[in-house]
């Protein structure tokens, strides 16, 4: 058998051996992906309007929130509230197509806006003097010039509840959303990306109260 029969049949079975591996893991994932499902058990849909709330088990506050902190003149921070039993403002989350899994890149946003920007829809965006932390904000990238944090948001099952995650571009490279506990601030706590400190969260819909 000459050299290039040899190189041939090396290439096809490493191409196969590849192709498989892919499979399985393509397999792997699509399996451990499940509906994200409210309180009451039922899949949330795109489109559809939701109080993101801690989990039923803990006491770690209310509902999602936006307004201002520190020196911002615009209500563009996100927040969860302290006070336990409120629902915060509602939130849709989007998707291209199909249900929501988990695992999923989502689009979310509060329902309503603040008036000073055009969207308020979530995106990270870099603190101005430490680069390496990172808050949840609404609005564009055009509203944080040189501090927009590019990627996407996904929900993972956490427990029996759930997590958000922000992904980098690639989608590979995820971390966890967590509050961050700002002596400034009384009553509600930023979220920030931090990783392996998630917020652990439910969906209920406005129906359910």
């Amino acid at each position: 058998m000459n050299s290039i029969s040899l190189i041939t049949i090396s290439f096809f079975f490493f191409f196969f051996a590849f192709s498989a591996k892919f499979q399985l893991a393509l397999t792997s994932v699509t399996i451990s992906a499940e509906n994200v499902v409210d309180r009451k058990g039922k899949p949330l849909v795109s489109g559809g309007e939701y109080h993101v709330l801690p989990a039923l088990s803990s006491y770690g506050g209310g509902g999602l929130i936006f307004r201002k902190t520190g020196n911002t003149t615009c209500s563009t921070s996100v927040l969860q509230e302290n006070l336990e039993g409120s629902l915060g403002q509602l939130l849709r989350f989007q998707i291209k197509a199909g249900s929501i899994y988990t695992g999923s890149i989502v689009d979310i946003e509060f329902v309503e806006k603040p008036d000073c920007i055009k969207s308020s829809k979530w995106r990270v965006v870099n603190e101005k003097v430490n680069k390496t932390a990172a808050f949840v904000g609404v609005g564009n990238a055009e509203d944080y010039p040189g501090n927009n944090k590019n990627g996407k948001f996904k929900i993972e099952k956490l427990n029996t509840n759930y997590k958000f995650m922000f992904c980098d571009p690639g989608e590979f490279d995820c971390t966890d959303i967590g509050k961050y506990n700002d002596v400034k601030i009384v009553d509600a706590q930023p979220l920030k990306l931090f990783q392996s400190k998630p917020l652990e969260v439910t969906f209920l819909k406005p129906e359910s109260v």
